[in-house]
């Protein structure tokens, strides 16, 4: 299922409206540009193109890598190097939903531990571009200000608990320079699950540092720091709209341009389940920015 996303997702890059960067002399059309006043618009490619890193949860078969490189074709060159890594989680580690939040903390000990990085941008295969360039904008975001998280608050029009709205979503920004934060995720990663058997999603497990979410059984549960910690560090997680969550609905392409005038991507869930899950369960998550208007 995950491979049936790549596939579509990488299709797309390769297209003049969602190229990561400006494909051979196709002209970009002006609908999937940045806005200029979004504050990230690359006006040319001023920094080295970044790296682009495949990860599987367990490991990479030699003949699904070739097909990712074989997927991913001509946007290959808006990248400085393909890799692909694998988190190599056991069998009691890969489940859903815990499984994910066991692939990130594996990516972000190996950002961290790789000197090259100091920024990477966390996706998921159903992370839909909208627009193109997104790979310069994305270099463009990460010079404007200090950050440990930037992401997605929840949008669209589903209703969801108080909780869930305040939290980034996972398919963000993060450092993987900063000792501190590091610190962070890796204490997010040990900590006692409050919302979700085995493991809270990551991206629920960090919001916890700087906010205080509800628990699925209607006991409110405190943040896992301290007000004079919050203060000194709240401003380091960071709501932005360039990757926005629109959640548990349907958009489109030209609406999601619309809607989110500063937005590169648009990330969501499955409406099919929304209404009868568990509180504190997400359903699975599935390609929104569809090919229709």
């Amino acid at each position: 299922r995950d491979l049936a996303r790549l596939r579509a997702t990488l299709g797309r890059w390769n297209t003049p409206d969602f190229a990561p960067c400006r494909l051979d002399d196709r002209a970009t059309p002006a609908a999937a540009l940045v806005r200029r006043d979004c504050g990230f618009a690359p006006e040319k490619r001023a920094h080295d193109p970044p790296a682009l890193i495949f990860y599987a949860n367990r490991r990479w078969h030699d003949h699904v890598r070739r097909d990712v490189g074989a997927w991913l074709g001509a946007a290959a060159a808006c990248f400085q190097r393909v890799e692909f890594r694998a988190a190599n989680l056991t069998a009691a580690e890969d489940g859903y939903p815990y499984g994910a939040s066991h692939v990130f903390y594996a990516v972000h000990a190996d950002m961290f531990a790789d000197r090259r990085v100091r920024h990477f941008f966390y996706t998921e295969p159903d992370n839909a571009p909208i627009r193109a360039r997104w790979a310069d904008a994305l270099q463009a975001l990460v010079q404007t200000e200090r950050f440990w998280v930037k992401g997605s608050a929840v949008r669209g029009p589903a209703k969801v608990d108080e909780w869930v709205i305040r939290h980034v979503n996972g398919n963000a920004l993060y450092d993987a320079h900063d000792a501190e934060f590091r610190a962070v995720v890796r204490g997010a990663s040990r900590a006692a699950p409050r919302m979700h058997a085995r493991l809270d999603p990551y991206d629920l497990a960090l919001a916890a540092y700087f906010h205080d979410p509800w628990c699925p059984t209607g006991r409110h549960c405190a943040p896992t720091t301290s007000v004079a910690w919050r203060r000194e560090r709240l401003h380091l997680y960071r709501f932005a709209e360039f990757a926005a969550n629109h959640h548990d609905a349907v958009l489109g392409v030209a609406a999601a341009r619309r809607a989110y005038p500063c937005a590169l991507f648009v990330h969501g869930n499955r409406t099919a389940v929304n209404a009868d899950r568990a509180r504190g369960v997400s359903p699975n998550a599935v390609i929104k920015a569809r090919e229709r208007a």
